[in-house]
C-alpha cells in the first residue's frame, strides 16, 4: 500500500511531497491509492482522505507574458526613448 509523506500544515492537513510504495520511515499516511490530477496533493492523516489543490494566481501579480507584451507595446509606441546616447 502507497504511503504519503510530507508538511503537516494542520492537524487535518498534510502536504504530500513524497509517495512510497516500499519505504517505512515514520510519519507516514498509509492510502489504497494514491489520486492523481492537476494540483498540488494534500491527504487528512486522520482520515486518509486525499484532495488537489490548484495554485490560485493572485490577479495583482503581472505574468511575464504580461510584461513582455507591455514592454512590446512601449517599444513599439514610441514609449521608451532612443538607448545609447
Amino acid at each position: 500500500m502507497p504511503k504519503l509523506y510530507g508538511d503537516l500544515e494542520k492537524e487535518d492537513r498534510l502536504l504530500v511531497h513524497t509517495i512510497s510504495y516500499s519505504g517505512n520511515k515514520p510519519g507516514f499516511v498509509e492510502v489504497e491509492e494514491v489520486l492523481e490530477g492537476d494540483g498540488q496533493l494534500y491527504v487528512n492523516p486522520l482520515t486518509g482522505e486525499q484532495w488537489l489543490e490548484t495554485e490560485v494566481a493572485d490577479p495583482k501579480l503581472e505574468t511575464l507574458e504580461q510584461k513582455v507584451d507591455r514592454m512590446l507595446a512601449l517599444l513599439e509606441g514610441g514609449g521608451v526613448g532612443e538607448m545609447g546616447s
